[in-house]
């Protein structure tokens, strides 16, 4: 964890105030010195420079370890947190996965980047599903005061909060990460001849929360947006609607920031909706079969149905899988 505080470190007091003033502020800004560098930054002997450099990256380098002795720890730890949706956790095996990127995509979504975050909606959910435990005002504030929410108004703010999460994540004991969307910003701040540089943006704060993720034991859950490309239905689509550029032009709804990312989330959970039935489908998971299952809105939240038939075109094929590509790939001519 190279983004890892320096603060967060068991550094000698005294060398982590010259760092703060020199304006090595995390791991990384240490580590991409010198030895010499650090030996005139900080007033220190070069044997005193090799040994902070030594220590801190004892201190993010990752311990290498046996299946057995993973195995013997994800026994004892927890490893899903539970949806309360019983057949979509039991097709998880246990719900959402700790250590990991879990994607929500679909076409109706709030997005918290837009500043939409309803708490009067948290309380009507957590009063309709728990009313037992959600009953009174002392309750209910509980509940409230222990949802954290941040509001950033551009993609750099966003990478300023992940950044930041390590801190919050060890101050206030948190065990679930939203972020919600994880695309609004980039999407909006990022034109098209921009792609690359918004996908190295994207794979930064993908590998922070992956880090964070594994490193606490938390899931972290991001919400994707859709695109619209004329494609071949595949698993990974939405049911798109029949365009009118042509007789045969057609749309796919898919989900949005092409495949660096795709291939950046462990799970990934699409709704879509066919003749006004809703479907939430696992459509990608290292420890799952693609399925799909049928729900509802209600004053509690998501809620499963019973006794509706997947259609085919929900489930598609996994040979036909698509995610959607900013960039045209077909061949082009060169000049030799």
């Amino acid at each position: 964890m190279a983004s890892r505080a320096l603060q967060r470190m068991n550094i000698d007091p005294t060398i982590l105030q010259k760092l703060t003033n020199r304006r090595l502020f995390t791991a990384r800004d240490l580590l991409i010195a010198t030895h010499l560098e650090l030996v005139e930054a900080l007033d220190i002997t070069f044997q005193a420079a090799e040994e902070l450099v030594l220590c801190v990256c004892n201190q993010i380098a990752p311990i290498s370890s046996t299946v057995l002795d993973l195995h013997a720890r994800a026994k004892l730890q927890l490893n899903h947190l539970q949806t309360q949706l019983s057949a979509l956790d039991q097709q998880l095996r246990g719900g959402i996965p700790v250590g990991g990127i879990t994607e929500l995509a679909g076409s109706v979504m709030y997005i918290d980047t837009e500043k939409k975050f309803s708490s009067r909606r948290i309380v009507e959910m957590a009063k309709s599903r728990w009313p037992h435990t959600f009953h009174d005002q002392e309750t209910i504030q509980s509940l409230t005061e222990h949802i954290l929410v941040v509001n950033p108004d551009s993609s750099e703010a966003l990478v300023g909060h992940i950044k930041a999460l390590e801190a919050s994540i060890i101050d206030h004991n948190v065990k679930l990460v939203v972020v919600d969307s994880i695309a609004a910003l980039a999407r909006s701040e990022f034109s098209r001849d921009k792609i690359v540089d918004r996908q190295q943006l994207l794979g930064q704060q993908a590998a922070i929360l992956k880090s964070l993720a594994e490193t606490f034991r938390i899931p972290v859950v991001v919400v994707n947006q859709v695109t619209a490309q004329m494609y071949a239905p595949s698993s990974h689509a939405f049911q798109g609607k029949t365009t009118s550029s042509g007789p045969a032009a057609q749309t796919q709804l898919t989900a949005a920031l092409g495949t660096m990312w795709a291939h950046a989330v462990n799970t990934r959970l699409v709704l879509e909706s066919v003749a006004d039935v809703r479907f939430i489908k696992v459509a990608k998971s290292p420890a799952a079969p693609m399925a799909a299952f049928a729900y509802t809105i209600t004053e509690a939240g998501m809620e499963l149905l019973e006794g509706h038939t997947v259609p085919a075109q929900v489930l598609g094929s996994v040979i036909n899988m698509h995610v959607a590509h900013e960039f045209n790939y077909e061949p082009q001519e060169m000049d030799i």
